[in-house]
């Protein structure tokens, strides 16, 4: 969205409630869903409507094909899901049953793509690495049906233009 590290920081403390902005800084634990979603209407000044869904509470969250959140994408729609990632690979992987080899973190996807023989890939920007990452439909998917001390499925921000 432009800004500098600095400057992300100090908007991420001003999303409501502080105290819990604040704290996530502080621990180094997994950001919430709203608080993410706050960040981005910060920084867009209003123009982006974002807001955290997951497959347990709305199930009108129709992503579960590959070609539907394609079509989100191609709509202007943002998405940013909660995943699992293996501590120290930063990989996606699904989770695994030693929770100290797990981390809940959130990825960009910046597009899906169709390849010859039929199977999709799903193109992200993963933070923990600082780039771009492709991952078979199926690794995506596992990757994002369950995070490490989350109870919820499938977890997203969505951000739309207003």
């Amino acid at each position: 969205m432009g800004f500098d590290l600095v400057e992300g920081l100090n908007l991420f403390m001003q999303v409501r409630p502080t105290d819990k902005s604040t704290e996530v800084l502080k621990t180094g634990s997994t950001s919430f869903g709203s608080q993410l979603a706050g960040l981005i209407h910060l920084c867009s000044d209003g123009a982006l409507k974002a807001a955290y869904r997951t497959a347990n509470f709305a199930p009108q969250l129709k992503i579960s094909e590959p070609t539907q959140m394609l079509d989100m994408l191609n709509s202007g729609r943002m998405l940013i899901p909660l995943v699992n990632i293996g501590k120290g690979s930063g990989l996606l992987r699904p989770v695994s049953s030693n929770a100290r080899l797990n981390i809940a973190h959130w990825v960009g996807v910046l597009d899906v793509m169709r390849l010859r023989q039929g199977n999709y890939v799903v193109r992200i920007y993963n933070s923990y690495h600082n780039h771009e990452e492709f991952y078979t439909w199926s690794t995506f998917l596992s990757a994002w049906e369950q995070t490490q001390g989350n109870s919820s499925r499938f977890g997203v921000v969505l951000a739309e233009p207003v």
